[in-house]
């Protein structure tokens, strides 16, 4: 079936998904099953009368500034020298009613660094295919060269090398053209200052010069004074933005970002002051779905802050949006549908203010509050940005139900980070010790390693392990619009988080403030609480676990569409954003268990509201772990899996899968501070702790050590006989001493323990289980943790290094060894 995770071929030094051999009819049949089913619910939203209607000589269009993210699998708005032109982007833009394409892609070397150098042959012929393609569409294709971080204004030789290029690219079948000055160093060289008044004037006269030779064609110009927040010293009064606006041919084009390269909002009032400088109407180079300089955001949110007021005042807009191709439906669906329109539907007094908002608390929508108000009606020419986001993933969604292959890894570009290694909780050597292999509950003495059968009962539970769904059916699987409307709000725009994003940060928020009302109910022993409070605590927290299973739902239908292209696309932050969110869903429901918070983390020293890793990082800045950034940097998997893991506190239910002899006593004593982990099929893990490990090694010493020196006599050896590894435990259970040393316990007060499967292949589970210990221990008013292991695991040893640990004082024993971290 279509629906069914890929398993994985090897071809090679290349890994590629393979689905299950099903029979092309079979196959057919299904996409279509999810087609209709798609089309069906895309019916329920009114389309617009207009959407596919162009508005005038208004330049409306898409930026292309960067190549492939992913290189040579797929082609996409500008790229070159990859694979062969598909006519699939450039039919979008002119179905939807655009007419300009602008080519700009900073890393096509022969764009920008290496600007003088001409195509090959074979570079020619896929730009040529571009070209072509653009005009069988209708499309106005825009070659753009950036000269300025090398050239020579004053040099014939450097200005006769930017025609010869212009030139070849004129062959092509290329009829306009744009020079780009951004992004330089706005000093000229001494030849130039020679020759040209101010840096101004130099790009003018080249500017005109290849304008001229070029038979006055199409003509745009970036200047380098791009925004107002780079004009020198203010709009009005920059001698460069004025020298643009008097010498450069009035025919030339100049585009402009606004108030700042990324700008919240365009004014009426701003866009005719630059208008007035530079003695024409400005093009809007709009980065308001940019996501190029943060590879954690993903921009899905529609085209807003900028109301149609402006339209008639302005040359046009073409919009920069995100890296990903698939990702940029929305951004260029509703910028088509705004410039169609002529009222603003969402009449918001502050989009003409003109006291510039450069930050706004991302808790708010521009109407202060968690949502906006759609209009029942909207006539064709009115433009509401919540309405047109709705058009727009009408459109959007049989996009997913489009089969398109993918080959190779998912290779969405971040920090490159160790993988962290998972910890087998049975490894080569069946042993008694090798769940609690991690660290164990003793400071110095000896670690042995027993063979036993104790962890049976789990290694049964967790051996079958599988990611598909055979069971869901098609419909089941199916993504919804729902799906699509959780998607885009969850990754919506740079100032600002979409409905669905601000109620997990203010439910999560509000619970975590409010977690004291279930701490004391917890305390008074009462098994169901009637206060009214601690009741509104527990509905809001059912309330938060809903919307994690609605995220978790919208994962797994994202990760079976049949559009790969789509999915590896969408997946490294969808993948990253469930992960945070059962994270939260996890802490939450440990503070409704807890019996020992406390307010320590409560100090409001973390300021959440800063905007680079959007609501993501927004999300985990709400966990309280300080100096943690470690635990939040993850690599998704290079194929995508539909597999679930959750974290949730220990319970009683589940001693007989995670009880062993050794980590017994953190069960026993310390349940507070237990978590396990979990699949579709059962548990796969833990993370165990006790706040105070001095008090916790004497619980051992009165409650639980008796118990087992009782269970196993002492052997009738010592070590110089050579004990097997039974008998070392058992022994060890009747020479064990507590003792903590001050050099550990001052600064790492709490002990730890965790193990996972070799089962678990998604490399992020451990540090979200770590990060959930952690912050329950933080709650409760510690700020460091140590495990000890055997100095002969040196897999533990490199694991926790991964996790941020640090060894403490070594050389304090020969056979054990300290790691640490605070938090």
């Amino acid at each position: 079936m279509i629906g069914d995770p890929p398993q994985v071929v090897h071809i090679g030094r290349e890994v590629y998904p393979k689905y299950p051999v099903v029979t092309f009819q079979q196959e057919l049949d299904d996409t279509t099953l999810l087609i209709q089913a798609c089309f069906k619910m895309a019916d329920k939203v009114t389309d617009i009368d207009n959407l596919h209607t162009k508005n005038g000589n208004f330049i409306c269009g898409v930026v292309e500034v960067t190549v492939a993210d992913r290189v040579g699998w797929r082609m996409e708005f500008g790229v070159l020298l990859k694979l062969k032109a598909t006519p699939g982007p450039l039919a979008k833009l002119k179905k939807w009613g655009m007419d300009s394409y602008l080519y700009a892609p900073k890393d096509d070397y022969k764009h920008r660094a290496y600007w003088r150098e001409l195509y090959t042959v074979e570079e020619a012929e896929h730009l040529t295919g571009l070209i072509s393609s653009a005009v069988e569409h209708g499309i106005t294709f825009y070659y753009a060269l950036s000269p300025g971080l090398d050239i020579t204004y004053s040099s014939a030789k450097e200005v006769a090398a930017l025609k010869r290029k212009l030139e070849q690219v004129s062959r092509f079948g290329c009829t306009a053209f744009a020079l780009l000055f951004d992004d330089i160093e706005p000093e000229m060289s001494e030849a130039d200052k020679e020759v040209f008044q101010s840096f101004a004037h130099a790009q003018v006269s080249v500017s005109n010069e290849v304008f001229q030779h070029l038979g006055q064609p199409r003509f745009m110009l970036c200047p380098t004074q791009y925004c107002a927040a780079r004009a020198t010293p203010n709009v009005q009064n920059s001698e460069y933005l004025n020298t643009l606006g008097a010498k450069l041919a009035p025919e030339i084009d100049i585009m402009w970002t606004g108030a700042k390269v990324i700008s919240r909002i365009l004014t009426v009032e701003s866009i005719e002051e630059i208008t007035d400088v530079l003695r024409r109407p400005p093009v809007i180079w709009d980065n308001i779905h940019a996501n190029d300089y943060d590879q954690k955001r993903v921009f899905l949110g529609p085209y807003s802050g900028r109301s149609p007021d402006l339209i008639p005042k302005l040359r046009g807009v073409l919009t920069n949006p995100n890296c990903e191709y698939g990702a940029n439906f929305v951004a260029i669906h509703t910028l088509a549908q705004w410039s169609r329109c002529n009222v603003d539907g969402k009449r918001d007094p502050s989009i003409n203010d003109t006291v510039s908002a450069d930050i706004k608390l991302e808790t708010e929508t521009e109407d202060g509050g968690v949502g906006e108000d759609v209009p029942s009606t909207l006539s064709p020419n009115m433009y509401h940005p919540r309405q047109a986001l709705r058009n727009a993933i009408n459109e959007w969604l049989p996009e997913f139900f489009r089969p398109r292959a993918v080959w190779g890894p998912i290779a969405k570009p971040q920090q490159v980070v160790a993988a962290a290694v998972p910890i087998p909780i049975i490894p080569s050597v069946n042993t008694c010790m090798s769940l609690t292999t991690t660290t164990t509950s003793c400071s110095s003495a000896t670690l042995p390693l027993i063979n036993s059968n104790q962890l049976q009962a789990l290694a049964e539970v967790c051996s079958s392990v599988t990611t598909s769904i055979s069971e869901a059916t098609l419909c089941e699987k199916a993504l919804t619009h729902e799906d699509l409307a959780l998607l885009c709000d969850l990754f919506y725009l740079p100032f600002e988080h979409g409905g669905q994003g601000i109620q997990l940060l203010q439910e999560f928020n509000w619970l975590k403030s409010n977690a004291h009302l279930v701490t004391q109910a917890n305390k008074k022993g009462k098994e169901s609480p009637t206060e009214p409070e601690v009741t509104e605590w527990f509905e809001r927290a059912t309330r938060l676990e809903e919307i994690s299973k609605a995220v978790n739902l919208l994962f797994q239908h994202l990760t079976f569409v049949p559009n790969r292209e789509l999915l590896y696309d969408l997946y490294p932050y969808m993948w990253d954003m469930r992960g945070v969110i059962s994270l939260l869903n996890s802490y939450i429901k440990w503070l409704g268990f807890s019996k020992g918070w406390k307010e320590t983390f409560m100090s409001g020293e973390q300021e959440p509201w800063v905007f680079r890793g959007g609501l993501t990082a927004d999300l985990q800045r709400l966990i309280p772990v300080d100096s943690g950034n470690d635990l939040f940097v993850y690599k998704p998997p290079d194929v995508p899996s539909s597999k679930i893991y959750t974290i949730r506190p220990y319970l009683p239910m589940d001693e007989s899968n995670v009880y062993d002899v050794l980590v017994g006593g953190f069960l026993s004593l310390s349940g507070e501070f237990c978590f396990v982990v979990e699949d579709e099929v059962g548990l796969v893990g833990y993370a165990l702790a006790a706040l105070d490990a001095k008090q916790f090694h004497k619980k051992l010493e009165l409650d639980w050590l008796p118990d087992m020196c009782d269970k196993y006599p002492s052997p009738n050896k010592t070590a110089d006989q050579g004990m097997s590894r039974p008998e070392e435990l058992m022994s060890w259970f009747h020479t064990f001493k507590g003792d903590v040393p001050e050099s550990i316990h001052s600064q790492h007060p709490s002990v730890m323990c965790c193990s996972l499967l070799p089962t678990v292949l998604d490399q992020s589970v451990a540090k979200r289980m770590i990060t959930c210990l952690l912050a329950a221990l933080r709650a409760n008013g510690s700020f460091g943790v140590y495990a000890a292991v055997s100095s002969r695991e040196q897999f533990m040893l490199e694991f926790y290094g991964k996790l941020g640990f640090l060894e403490l004082c070594p050389g304090l024993s020969p056979e054990t060894t300290y790691l640490g971290r605070t938090f």
